[in-house]
């Protein structure tokens, strides 16, 4: 306590957060306040020192009489020394002296950088998409305009700007002038303008690996183009991110990733303990640089409130959070995310705002005398690059993690079933066309000239399916969304069906391009458009004139396979297994009298099914499986003890659950090649008509959902439960470009603390074992799995102690408040899942094929005679 009755004397001492430099080019000098009382009633020349870190800064006073509040430098311990809690403090007028103790260093010379962007979710809150569009080419136009006009400002105020994804972009160069190209393109090379990998907001759960990948064609192509700078991403707003996306930016050359989060439905979220930057260790350890934070991506907007509400966020609450991080947080450049939100039509007014108050705030700066804390209109080249550059000179080292963040919003394309799974199949479609491409065009140079725009053209359409606004902000908006993905899938369908025929014309040589005999259906090729050799099931038109149940078919390699007269609603094929189809290649065959009856340990009657590997029983109640034997492993498939049955039906409607009881059950066929019953089930309303069957010398178990239900506009869920009678249970599960084990990494998972798992967004399959047998379960148009029945308020840690896996079909249920309630007006939907059985622990090779291999079923085109199969790879040892 200083003496009042001395003429000088040190009342209190505050340490603040300002720094600056008393001396132009001088050492940077914190400020400490000091309220010093000169009862001499003479004005005093005086010095004060402060002493800390092993040096004394000198700070000349001019004290009045009475009581005032001075600033005195100290020493800027950071980043080289600790604080000093207790420095010393004197102030020395001639005779008199003054001491006092002050604390130094606990602040850093913090710069804040506003990492400016407009969330551009297509199209939430809109109800018109040119509106919708026109809005965002406005904002960027109006941001490039910013930059110009601020162009001679110091640097920290001069107007940059973040574009979060490459369909911003786009909206952009729609109408840009070649002047307007030019200008952006000096900004991106110059920093003021950061362009961004990802294409859109996207649901990184729901990709397919090469859509994943794909994600970065249109940025880069205009990086490309322009020779422009590409090591950044955003991926905004959705909380969750696949762990594999650090694997696939580090391989595309990306090196930063900031991920902000709307922390919506999340209340796992407040698990996550990652500091704000550290690096994302991918599946194969690759790496990249994270800036995360798991609150808001909307933090800057303060900004647009006016400078003093700059001031009192700054140094009120976002230098206060990141100093209470301590040495987790040990950087001083701070980097705030968005300041404008959701793109709405006031958003293109809102450049000047920033760019200007951004400025006023640095004014009072200048016009008090500090120069920290500083805030900076960046891009995320200027926030990275000083990051980096502290890391360097400070020799900082940041931790690295490694694992999964989950499944968030995935969920909702659910509320849209049926144009999730036709977005599910136009990702097959797409790689199917790829490899078709692939061949035609070493066949024929010119088939891509011809063809490969229209492959290109349902890129385009399926990229765009990835959004996550498979919600709306008003019933205009949801209905906008819904007609906008209906009308992306079926683009993208037409797309690729046109360029699959295209290139199956091309590899068949067909007589009319070639003047070759023409063909007679007599003869087929089998197409496997997957990277391995395989065996397949073939679906091929009967010919004309001949009867279908005395052919078989003969492969060019003389291997002969029964074939079977089948039936698809109204349509009847031919069905055959073809064995051994070379990777990315095809065999012919030809279809001829059979030599022989077949043979086959196919059984089938109306509640039955049996083949020389599985016997199947149906639940006469529920009609779902109630037993599967597997022969070889000797086991029983169906947990005995749970209380759902296989593939049984669990529907609710309004928060009520609505039992579906068998109506019927029937052999639809039985012959030597596949063997199926159908069931029917129904209640109050929905119908399920599931197909389950079982093939000769085919090791796997399909099983096809015909849902027809009303429209519902109350909340509802259907899911098929598949309790699979494996004790002591592990899980794998694939993702678009990694296998993970769901569950938090401390319970044995892959998973972060405070991922998304109330659902698992799945890729191709889930498979459950222990180190006896398991079962490889894959999905082809349902995405979603649970692993017990939770809602979004919920926030589980790792699969629950039951046998069952929940898929999730259809449903509104999670985050009913904004997605589509009418399921699109689909009243129709489709749900295919096959499971396979296998040995002790878990071989993700095999997993992988499989699952690939049901969601891929062999191609077949007429040929002429004399065709010869090949394969456009060969693997030499």
């Amino acid at each position: 306590m200083a003496d009042s009755m001395k003429p000088l004397a040190i009342t209190a001492t505050r340490e603040t957060v300002f720094f600056s430099r008393p001396e132009p080019a001088g050492p940077l000098r914190q400020w400490i306040e000091a309220d010093i009382e000169n009862t001499t009633g003479a004005e005093l020349f005086a010095v004060a020192t402060i002493s800390a870190g092993g040096e004394d800064v000198m700070t000349r006073l001019n004290l009045l009489p009475g009581s005032h509040t001075y600033v005195c430098y100290a020493p800027t311990l950071w980043p080289e020394r600790e604080p000093v809690p207790q420095a010393p403090l004197s102030v020395r007028a001639g005779l008199y002296l003054a001491e006092e103790r002050v604390s130094v260093g606990t602040h850093r010379p913090w710069t804040i950088c506003l990492l400016g962007d407009d969330c551009v979710d297509y199209t939430w809150a809109y109800e018109n998409l040119a509106e919708f569009i026109a809005d965002s080419a406005s904002t960027t136009r109006a941001e490039i305009r910013a930059c110009l006009e601020t162009s001679a400002a110091p640097f920290a105020e001069q107007n940059r700007h973040n574009l979060i994804h490459s369909t911003e972009l786009l909206f952009f160069l729609q109408d840009a002038s070649a002047e307007e190209v030019r200008a952006l393109v000096d900004l991106v090379r110059s920093g003021h303008i950061s362009l961004s990998a990802y294409h859109n907001m996207v649901m990184s759960g729901n990709l397919s690996l090469p859509e994943a990948i794909r994600q970065f064609y249109p940025a880069a192509r205009f990086a490309r183009e322009w020779n422009l700078p590409l090591d950044c991403a955003n991926h905004q707003e959705t909380p969750t991110i696949c762990w594999s996306q650090a694997s696939l930016l580090a391989g595309a050359g990306v090196r930063h990733l900031v991920k902000s989060i709307l922390a919506y439905d999340t209340p796992w979220n407040d698990r996550l303990a990652e500091p704000p930057i550290f690096f994302w260790e991918g599946p194969d350890g690759s790496r990249i640089l994270v800036r995360r934070r798991n609150t808001d991506y909307v933090e800057g907007r303060f900004v647009l409130e006016g400078e003093q509400a700059i001031r009192e966020a700054l140094l009120g609450k976002v230098i206060p959070e990141y100093e209470g991080l301590g040495a987790r947080y040990p950087l001083s450049v701070i980097g705030l995310v968005g300041c404008y939100g959701d793109l709405a039509p006031k958003t293109p007014t809102l450049a000047s705002i920033k760019a200007g108050n951004i400025a006023a705030y640095n004014a009072r700066a200048r016009a008090e005398g500090w120069e920290y804390p500083r805030l900076v209109n960046a891009s995320h080249e200027v926030f990275w690059r000083a990051v980096e550059d502290e890391l360097r000179q400070c020799q900082v080292s940041l931790p690295a993690y490694r694992g999964d963040y989950g499944t968030s919003w995935e969920v909702w394309a659910a509320s849209l079933a049926r144009y999730f799974a036709d977005w599910r199949r136009a990702q097959e479609r797409a790689t199917t066309a790829d490899a078709l491409a692939a061949w035609a065009t070493w066949l024929n140079q010119d088939w891509w000239r011809q063809h490969g725009p229209t492959v290109e053209e349902g890129w385009r359409n399926l990229l765009l399916l990835s959004d996550h606004a498979w919600n709306g902000s008003s019933d205009g908006s949801r209905r906008l969304n819904a007609s906008l993905r209906c009308q992306w899938q079926e683009a993208a369908h037409q797309s690729f069906d046109a360029a699959i025929e295209a290139g199956l014309s091309a590899i068949s040589r067909t007589p009319a391009e070639k003047g070759e005999p023409a063909a007679s259906g007599r003869h087929l090729l089998a197409v496997n458009t997957l990277g391995w050799e395989r065996d397949g099931l073939v679906h091929a038109p009967a010919p004309a004139g001949v009867r279908a149940a005395s052919l078989e078919a003969v492969a060019e390699t003389g291997e002969v396979a029964p074939v079977q007269a089948c039936v698809s609603g109204s349509e009847g094929f031919l069905t055959f297994v073809a064995r051994s189809l070379p990777a990315l290649g095809w065999r012919s065959y030809e279809l001829r009298p059979a030599r022989s009856a077949p043979s086959s340990r196919i059984h089938a009657t109306s509640d039955r099914l049996e083949n020389g590997l599985y016997e199947l029983a149906i639940d006469s109640t529920t009609g779902a499986i109630a037993s599967i034997w597997d022969k070889e492993h000797r086991v029983e498939l169906v947990d005995p003890a749970s209380p759902w049955r296989l593939n049984q039906a669990l529907y609710s409607a309004a928060g009520k659950e609505v039992p579906l009881r068998m109506l019927s059950c029937s052999v639809l066929e039985a012959g030597p090649v596949v063997g199926t019953i159908v069931i029917t089930s129904a209640g109050a309303g929905i119908e399920v008509k599931s197909r389950i069957s079982l093939y000769e010398g085919l090791d796997r178990i399909d099983i096809e959902n015909r849902v027809h239900k009303p429209v519902c506009l109350e909340p509802e869920e259907l899911y098929f439960v598949f309790p699979l009678n494996v004790p002591g249970r592990r899980y794998k599960l694939e993702q678009p470009g990694a296998i993970i084990t769901p569950g938090d990494i401390p319970l044995g998972g892959q998973q972060r603390p405070g991922s998304g798992q109330v659902c698992h967004a799945v890729r191709h399959f889930i498979d459950v074992y222990n180190d006896a047998f398991g079962v490889t379960l894959s999905q082809v148009e349902a995405g979603l799995v649970q692993f017990r029945r939770v809602g979004a308020g919920e926030a589980p840690r790792e699969p629950g102690p039951g046998s069952a896996i929940l898929s999730l079909a259809l449903g509104d249920v999670i985050n009913y408040r904004e997605v589509s309630h009418d399921q699109g007006g689909v009243t129709d939907f489709t749900f295919r899942y096959s499971l396979r059985p296998h040995d002790g622990g878990f071989e993700p090779a095999t997993a992988v094929r499989f699952g690939a291999e049901v969601s891929n079923p062999v191609l077949t085109t007429l040929a002429v005679p004399g065709s010869a199969g090949r394969s456009l790879v060969r693997v030499s040892p």
